[in-house]
């Protein structure tokens, strides 16, 4: 357990329950990632005038292919969908790796915690693959991800919170929700749980509307805040 100094004239809050996004937080996976858009695009014939990265690891598959490809039409973006599935799914993951630290925090936090999650807008096959790639998955208590409902709908970072918290009966006072994101922050405050953002992960922090209550720039230091 950790005890969070207060702020914003908030009390002091102890925190037993730590909730992870996945992609920048965990793991540094973008390079496998684009390898695979680019591939899908590739052979569909759809044209990319440029790859945003902050679009592709921060949106969900299909806000990415249709903010990459503003222009192809309907068919052509669920064939890029469909192939970018097919080839990122069967990857052996070459290029993947844990973001610094996160290997030195998890066996200490798992000491100090009640639970820790994965909620990530990342589908569950790929998040699987990974986790088990470097041993992982015994960490976690719970993960949920985008496509949890299995193509009856797609649930959003806050819904997806949302739910683990209810699932698991979390007390709000006593989870944190970790990420890179902007999104992450946004999701964290619409459930009133603590929000810590990491500076070393692919969102541009500086930027954010929505202001984290802590920033770490290495995930170890959610340990130490």
């Amino acid at each position: 357990m950790r005890t969070v100094p207060p702020t914003g004239g908030r009390s002091v809050r102890t925190i037993k329950n730590f909730v992870f996004d996945f992609d920048g937080t965990l793991v540094d996976s973008l390079r496998d990632v684009l390898d695979s858009l680019k591939l899908a695009f590739k052979e569909c014939g759809v044209t990319v005038q440029s790859y945003d990265t902050g679009k592709i690891l921060q949106f969900q598959l299909r806000e990415a292919v249709c903010a990459l490809a503003p222009d192809s039409t309907a068919e052509q973006t669920e064939r890029v969908i469909s192939r970018f599935r097919e080839i990122y799914d069967t990857s052996t993951y070459p290029n993947t790796g844990l973001m610094p630290t996160v290997a030195e925090l998890l066996p200490k936090l798992k000491e100090r915690s009640t639970g820790m999650f994965i909620v990530s807008n990342k589908r569950a096959v790929p998040t699987i693959r990974i986790l088990d790639n470097f041993h992982l998955r015994r960490f976690f208590t719970g993960i949920f991800n985008s496509d949890i409902y299995e193509g009856e709908k797609t649930l959003t970072k806050r819904e997806l919170l949302a739910l683990a918290l209810e699932k698991h009966s979390l007390a709000k006072s006593e989870t944190a929700y970790i990420g890179d994101s902007e999104g992450d922050v946004t999701a964290a405050k619409e459930n009133g749980v603590l929000a810590i953002a990491v500076k070393n992960g692919y969102g541009d922090i500086p930027s954010f509307k929505i202001k984290p209550d802590y920033i770490v720039y290495r995930i170890i230091e959610i340990l130490t805040v």
